[in-house]
């Protein structure tokens, strides 16, 4: 686990606080991502998230990442297999 956090931390500020942030109903702030990043069910709760029934306005929030032919699991693989299941 120790690793895990370790790499979850590494994910650029932008990513975790324009996106893990917001679909987990948190703040966009760098402060709040740390936090959330420190929580003990973090992992869990990105696990359990209903990625089934997304709003189509956060859909339209991540457009900017999703279109990111860079932001592919096989691509951030490359870096962390942690940062890939994110």
């Amino acid at each position: 686990m120790p690793t895990a956090r370790r790499e979850l931390s590494a994910i650029p500020k932008g990513m975790v606080s324009e996106i893990i942030g917001p679909v987990l109903s948190c703040r966009t702030d760098w402060a709040s991502a740390k936090v959330l990043l420190g929580d003990s069910n973090f992992l869990k709760r990105l696990y359990e998230y209903d990625k089934d029934n997304i709003a189509d306005a956060m859909i339209k929030k991540l457009k900017k990442y999703t279109d990111n032919p860079k932001f592919v699991p096989d691509v951030v693989e490359k870096v962390s297999k942690v940062r890939a299941c994110v």
